[in-house]
């Protein structure tokens, strides 16, 4: 079993990889390599070494730096170079949009290895018309299973052409839920002094990402703005804003003339110290105008956080239950997350834990281990198909 994979730096991948290779060897399943395309990518360069403790699994780092310096050929020679003395059975590819993965699939098309395609699109997160949905329905319809990040994404490799019995799950957006749990509650009884330490009110809703434009950051103050002069205790609650990004000032700008001192601007952290800035939070909320999947919402999730989610974030379909866990709400609609906010502020401190256990019990369906199962069984039913097949033809 061959997965393709064009980051190192991507952690929670690496999480996944290590489970696969854990189930694989624990029950005799199909011999693993990941092939890490490169370290990182311009973007993310200086946040932090990728290697460590994390990848718990064999790979083979095919460029030492940032993707977008490796051309082409280069790309699809290596591949293909690893893949032949590889020889595996199946291969798994993390994209169509690489034409250097596309030289690969057709390698792997002419040599009967078996292909399966991870994807994270979905037909909203971008406009889908015209000649390039066809190629992606011909492009599709060359891989023998998929891989999906939630059901919207399933349902556009559904639209595309697949059929239903070659998806092996539509759960694949995970992230560490292990870890995260673990540092969380670690975190958790020490959230009066952290919220002392950064000067911030008792109650708290948080965002945790980059301060771009599509994440909608202007229109969440503009929204808690409404919220503080509607409630009757404001002055018990904060807007916490952790991240980096070309918006961050003027964003301050925007909350200093709006006089909102409680609205509190904190640096971007590594993703193993986001439950201790969640341990600071009494909800999360994500309110982007386009969001492929949104994997902080799995993290508010695993440390029992109500979550208020952008109606065009790609989780929102899977993991937002409308009033047992959060709410989702329209982008655009300022006043309609100001009274999200409002009622979530005005919630007795009971409602709100129980809506971040609900959280908790929905987010299970999305753990690492029942994901990497469901993906690590179809590779075997996989396997098995390609050697039925071999024998009746031999």
């Amino acid at each position: 079993m061959l997965i393709v994979h064009n980051l190192l730096w991507s952690h929670y991948k690496a999480a996944l990889f290590g489970e696969l290779h854990r189930l694989s060897r624990q029950s005799g399943g199909p011999e693993l390599l990941v092939l890490q395309m490169a370290r990182t990518e311009r973007s993310r360069l200086g946040l932090g070494d990728p290697v460590g403790g994390e990848h718990h699994y064999p790979y083979h780092l095919l460029f030492d730096g940032a993707l977008e310096d490796v051309g082409f050929w280069a790309r699809a020679i290596a591949l293909i170079k690893h893949t032949r003395r590889f020889r595996p059975d199946i291969v798994n590819l993390t994209g169509y949009y690489d034409p250097a993965q596309l030289v690969l699939l057709v390698f792997c098309k002419l040599s009967g290895i078996r292909t399966v395609l991870s994807t994270e699109s979905n037909a909203f997160d971008h406009t889908r018309t015209g000649w390039k949905e066809r190629i992606k329905k011909a492009l599709i319809r060359q891989f023998d299973a998929y891989i999906c990040f939630g059901s919207h994404s399933a349902n556009y490799v559904l639209q595309l052409g697949a059929r239903p019995d070659q998806i092996l799950t539509n759960r694949a957006a995970v992230v560490n839920d292990a870890v995260l749990r673990a540092n969380y509650q670690k975190a958790q009884p020490q959230r009066e002094t952290l919220l002392n330490q950064h000067g911030l009110p008792p109650r708290n809703f948080i965002f945790v990402g980059r301060f771009t434009e599509v994440k909608n950051l202007d229109n969440l103050i503009a929204a808690f703005a409404r919220a503080k002069t509607a409630v009757i205790h404001a002055d018990q609650w904060g807007l916490i804003l952790i991240g980096e990004g070309v918006l961050k000032e003027p964003l301050a700008q925007q909350a200093e003339r709006a006089g909102l001192s409680s609205v509190h601007f904190l640096p971007g952290t590594e993703w193993f110290n986001v439950p201790t800035a969640l341990a600071m939070a009494d909800a999360l909320i994500l309110p982007s105008y386009s969001e492929t999947w949104g994997l902080v919402v799995n993290e508010a999730m695993v440390c029992g956080l109500p979550v208020l989610v952008s109606d065009q974030c790609g989780c929102a379909f899977d993991l937002v239950r409308e009033g047992e866990n959060g709410f989702t709400f329209n982008w655009n609609d300022v006043d309609q997350l100001s009274r999200l906010l409002q009622s979530v502020m005005n919630a007795p401190t009971a409602i709100r834990q129980g809506m971040g256990g609900k959280s908790r019990q929905i987010i299970e369906a999305f753990s690492l281990k029942a994901v990497s199962g469901e993906i690590m069984s179809g590779y075997v039913k996989l396997a098995a198909e390609k050697a039925h097949h071999q024998t009746i033809s031999d």
